[in-house]
């Protein structure tokens, strides 16, 4: 048989088969949008975030950043250029500030920097040339930020409040997809050094000086910029806070990777499932060309080809859809990470999450076409023989479904942090485990139902019993079990995570009656440093007990970024009301009171 005469005979079995091969072809597509979309959401934070900084640092490969927003003196840039092995330092401010337009406000991150980083291979700033970093006061401002507060085209006024102040400033630039596409959706505006210093009131301060050094020196270098560093600033990789990042999304990354893991298992469950839905026509094509003279290696090319045009099918919906899904529905907002780090809402797309659903489709459509087809490379028999009995296998799975059991109640209870071996434990167990129950739940059924036996009940005993239709029930009920086991752990997880951030909101907030904070939306971890309002003024309203200063920021603990609070020592409650793990509570609070101690979280400690 020539290979041109199996499209003809394919589009010939088509006018019979249309509907099943549909139908099967959609369920692998939903399988395969389910795998696309929850693998794209599952890495899209942190992608962007580690592309984001590679796109700012260029060639740099050390930095020396300031351990507040006040940052520490730019003179401290000349010496660092002067260092031996120190091909280029470039200086930069940067600063979480609020842009107003005239349809709205959003927190960004003002990044001031100059020429010299341009040239670094910073595609962040690649967009300006050398004398319009030098000379022009004005922001570049990316589309997605600009769109929010109303801001249409580049030349329009915006106000940048920082450091409690506000002032009129102007976009100069609109970064667009076709600059730079993870740049146009970030929360980030760039301006020049000195005009960022100008409006966050940071006159004569920089936070960080990314250093590229000469070739075999690096070593060299980060000895000298530690001794220059002292224990006033710090000495890290330009890369660093890709790193922390990575760490702090890690409870995001948990949930998204056991969403995308359920999600991926149940669209291949589904697949799978739609692909039995062709088994007797294929089944009986078969046979009729078995019989007719075809051979096994014929027989095995014909249904080659329906499983690649149901795979490429599948594929092409299943990948317009799962774009849908992942731009619309398994959408990641970086959430309270936003308050710590300039992440944004970019979705990464690679080649390599394109070829993985195509593969899972293609592998899904053999699967489908030839596992029930086992019998087609053996001698042909008009007559079937009736396959022999198997060995009944419920004691292993029973055994496997009890260990894996077992497992997940080790790491509940010795290694919470280890929860996706442990989620992945659960639903081993359930695959293993649900054969018995739906066996047991059959016979059951047919003990239950004699006393009351009627024509349906006879009919569902009758299809339970069948060994074709057992595989389907199985198929179906394993589905619905992994979509409900699955919802019920990401809903949870989720209602943890958000239980969490409430009792800490509260304990925060109710050291005081009255909070006063800068305006907009950008402070509500108290973080974000502002003039020191006149305290005596506010102390002078009727019913005022008491009026004290209230101090917060970020500090970078080893890989971690740490959530620093020092309440006033006189305005109440200097701990919170969480019970302690170690140590006692009153003496806490003396030691608090006299200074030089400090209360650390267990996750830290």
């Amino acid at each position: 048989m020539r290979w041109s005469n199996i499209p003809a005979l394919y589009l010939t079995r088509l006018r019979v088969t249309l509907v099943p091969e549909l139908l099967a072809a959609l369920g692998i597509a939903v399988g395969v949008a389910l795998l696309f979309a929850s693998n794209v959401a599952g890495k899209s934070l942190d992608h962007s975030v580690a592309r984001l900084s590679g796109s700012l640092l260029g060639s740099m490969r050390l930095q020396v950043s300031a351990r507040s927003p006040e940052g520490f003196d730019e003179r401290l840039l000349a010496r660092v250029r002067a260092l031996h092995g120190v091909a280029v330092a470039a200086p930069v401010l940067d600063e979480q500030v609020e842009i107003a337009g005239p349809s709205g406000a959003q927190a960004i991150d003002l990044i001031g920097s100059e020429p010299r980083f341009a040239r670094l291979g910073s595609a962040v700033v690649r967009r300006f040339t050398t004398e319009q970093l030098a000379r022009i006061d004005a922001l570049a401002l990316p589309a997605a930020s600009a769109h929010a507060i109303g801001v249409v085209g580049a030349l329009q006024p915006v106000t940048v409040e920082a450091d409690g102040r506000r002032q009129q400033a102007l976009v100069g630039v609109e970064l667009t997809s076709g600059d730079s596409p993870l740049l146009a959706s970030s929360p980030i505006a760039i301006a020049p050094l000195s005009y960022a210093q100008q409006l966050t009131g940071r006159r004569g301060r920089l936070t960080r000086i990314f250093v590229a050094v000469q070739k075999g020196r690096e070593a060299e270098v980060r000895r000298e910029l530690v001794a220059l560093a002292g224990n006033r600033l710090d000495v890290r990789s330009a890369a660093f806070d890709a790193g922390l990042f990575a760490q702090a999304a890690g409870p995001i990354d948990q949930s998204t990777q056991l969403f995308s893991a359920i999600s991926a298992l149940v669209g291949l469950l589904f697949a799978f499932y739609a692909m039995l839905l062709t088994v007797p026509h294929r089944r009986s094509l078969v046979y009729d060309l078995r019989i007719t003279g075809y051979s096994s290696m014929q027989v095995a090319q014909i249904l080659a080809f329906d499983a690649l045009v149901l795979g490429l099918l599948a594929s092409a919906l299943g990948l317009g859809l799962g774009e849908l899904l992942s731009s619309s529905v398994f959408h990641v907002s970086p959430g309270y990470l936003s308050f710590a780090f300039p992440v944004g809402t970019q979705r990464i797309v690679t080649a390599g999450d394109v070829a993985l659903a195509v593969a899972a489709a293609m592998l899904i459509a053999l699967a489908g076409v030839f596992a029930p087809m086992r019998d087609i490379f053996g001698p042909f028999r008009l007559r079937a023989k009736p396959a022999p009995a198997r060995a009944s296998r419920s004691g292993l799975r029973l055994a496997i479904g009890g260990a894996c059991l077992g497992l997940a109640g080790a790491i509940l209870a010795l290694s919470p942090q280890l929860a996706l071996l442990g989620v992945a434990s659960l639903t081993l167990a359930l695959l293993t485990l649900l054969p018995s129950v739906f066996d047991l739940a059959v016979a059951a059924f047919d003990r239950g139902g004699a006393a009351v036996i009627g024509t349906a009940q006879a009919l569902a005993a009758m299809e339970l019993h069948d060994r074709g239709n057992r595989l389907r029930s199985l198929a179906i009920a394993v589905t619905g079990a992994i979509a409900v086991f699955g919802s019920v752990a990401v809903g949870s997880a989720q209602r943890n995570l958000q239980r969490g951030l409430d009792r800490t909101s509260r304990e925060i907030s109710q050291v005081a009656d009255v909070w006063v904070l800068p305006t907009g939306g950008y402070d509500e971890l108290g973080t974000t440093p502002f003039a020191p309002l006149q305290a005596h003024r506010l102390s002078a309203i009727e019913d005022v007990a008491q009026v004290s200063p209230y101090f917060g920021s970020f500090l970078d603990v080893g890989r971690r970024r740490v959530w620093v609070l020092a309440p006033p020592l006189h305005g109440g409650e200097l701990l919170p009301p969480s019970p302690l793990i170690e140590g006692r509570r009153a003496q806490a609070r003396r030691r608090l009171a006299m200074g030089g101690w400090l209360v650390v979280s267990a996750e830290l400690a």
